[in-house]
């Protein structure tokens, strides 16, 4: 199934789009809402491998997340969009348009060499 196309235009700015976060985060909240599963939970994000020839990489550009996720919300025409999926149900979708952020961020600091 194709997902409807979002109109650019009816993005104030696109960079802030709740629909930045992964498909499969967002289908992952779809399987624990309809299973009745509302805990605390986690989410990490790591690079699986390093490029070529490559033995380390440097965490850069981390410092847009924390405030991208304080002002994190679904906007009615994200909401809409994610509805005209067929992915959703209409419970998730209200849930999400009740959303706001409210955990913690762990990072390594901006500019450490990770192996």
């Amino acid at each position: 199934m194709n997902a409807p196309e979002l109109c650019v235009r009816d993005v104030s700015d696109p960079a802030q789009s709740a629909l930045l976060a992964d498909l499969y985060q967002l289908t992952m909240l779809q399987a624990y809402d309809a299973a009745g599963m509302n805990a605390q939970a986690s989410f990490q994000l790591f690079c699986r491998r390093l490029p070529a020839r490559r033995g380390f990489i440097m965490a850069a550009g981390l410092e847009p997340a924390p405030a991208w996720l304080e002002s994190l919300q679904f906007r009615p025409h994200e909401l809409n969009w994610l509805a005209n999926t067929g992915r959703f149900s209409q419970s998730l979708i209200k849930k999400l348009g009740d959303f706001r952020f409210t955990g913690e961020v762990c990072a390594v600091p901006e500019g450490t060499v990770v192996f």
